[in-house]
Order: C-alpha cells, then sequence, then structure tokens
C-alpha cells in the first residue's frame, strides 16, 4: 500500500483483482480492460509529475489524468515482462527492474536494458531507490547493493558484509537502512559508496 502526494491510498492485492485507488471515499479500480498490461500488480511508484507507474507481472503501466496512458511489455522491448520494482530517472525515463532481465529502461527514444554484462551482478533486480540527494539511484538485485548514476553506469558493491538483501532507505541523518534475511543493516551512506566496487 502506497500514498501518494495527493492523499490517495493504492493498493497492490497481486490476486487477480487489478490495481485499487481509494481516494475521498472513492474507489477506483485499474484492470487490464482499462489498459493495463496485467490485473497482478506489485508495486506502484509516483513520478514527479503526479504520474502513476504500476509494476506489473507483465509489464509496466502509466496512469495519468485517471487512466491508463501508456503500458510497457514484451511487445515494446520489456524481454522479461515479469517486473518487481520502478523509479523515476535523473531525465524522466523509467527505469524498472526484472526478476532475470536486470534493468530496463524506458525512454522517448525507446527502451534499452541493463545486464550483467554492464555491472549489475544479478539480473534479479529487486529494489530501486532514489538517493535523497537525487543524484544516485540504488540497486537491490538478488545477490548484492549497487547504485546507478545519471549516465546510467552500474557499480556493484563488492565489500557489503551480507549479499541476500530485500530492500533500502536512506534517513535525512545521511544513514542507509539495508533490510535482509540476516536482519538490519545501518551504514552511513558515504561509507557504503568508499566500499571496494568492481
Amino acid at each position: 500500500m502506497t500514498r501518494d502526494s495527493r492523499g490517495s491510498l493504492w493498493i497492490s492485492p497481486w490476486n487477480g483483482l487489478g490495481l485499487i485507488r481509494c481516494a475521498e471515499g472513492k474507489i477506483t479500480v485499474f484492470t487490464p480492460e482499462d489498459g493495463m498490461v496485467s490485473e497482478n500488480c506489485r508495486t506502484i511508484y509516483e513520478c514527479e509529475d503526479g504520474s502513476i507507474l504500476a509494476v506489473t507481472r507483465g509489464g509496466l503501466s502509466v496512469i495519468r489524468d485517471d487512466r491508463v496512458a501508456a503500458s510497457y511489455g514484451l511487445e515494446e522491448g520489456l524481454t522479461v515482462p515479469e517486473l518487481l520494482t520502478a523509479t523515476e530517472g535523473f531525465s524522466g525515463e523509467y527505469i524498472i527492474g526484472s526478476d532475470g532481465g536486470g534493468i530496463f529502461i524506458v525512454s522517448p527514444d525507446g527502451v534499452t536494458q541493463i545486464g550483467t554484462e554492464d555491472g549489475l551482478s544479478s539480473g534479479v533486480v529487486m529494489r530501486l531507490r532514489r538517493s535523497r540527494e537525487g543524484d544516485l539511484i540504488w540497486i537491490v538485485t538478488g545477490n548484492s547493493l549497487a547504485y546507478m548514476t545519471p549516465d546510467h553506469r552500474v557499480t556493484t558493491i563488492r565489500e557489503f558484509p551480507y549479499a541476500n538483501n530485500f530492500d533500502l532507505y536512506e534517513n535525512s541523518r545521511g544513514e542507509m537502512w539495508v533490510l535482509s534475511s540476516d536482519g538490519i543493516y545501518v551504514a552511513p551512506v558515504e561509507q557504503l559508496i568508499a566500499l571496494r566496487r568492481d
């Protein structure tokens, strides 16, 4: 469940019910009949312009002005449409993490893919998080932590003490909280960036 900047509550039930929005006492459900690429929604992300990126089992749908404005799946170049996470890039592009296909970048120029040959340690990308300063995108893969710079260059952190991580959050004190199956690791962001890399 995610609350957007307008106060609407978005619910991703993941059981074929579509994407649910609760706003001002009204419930709206977005399904394939409305243009959604799939009825199995995993999570959402709100872009700076208020558009909603709906991460689904079959691709990415973009909701804008109360309708599905665009969808991206196999036909649009997402070779692995089982998606896990998404965020907005540094120039308004959509950056998407997949379950086995690495990262897809959707821009007006088309769809490009970033995989293990481009610096990712795994094709499974569980989380993408914009840094608080907006100059990095943090990446949780299936076996490591990494980050992406505005030019879409990926750097994998090789010395983080644990590999089976699920998510991360950066607080206002410059600390990164990394949620893992081993507990929660807390480290200064600058220290993470300084760890040995590729």
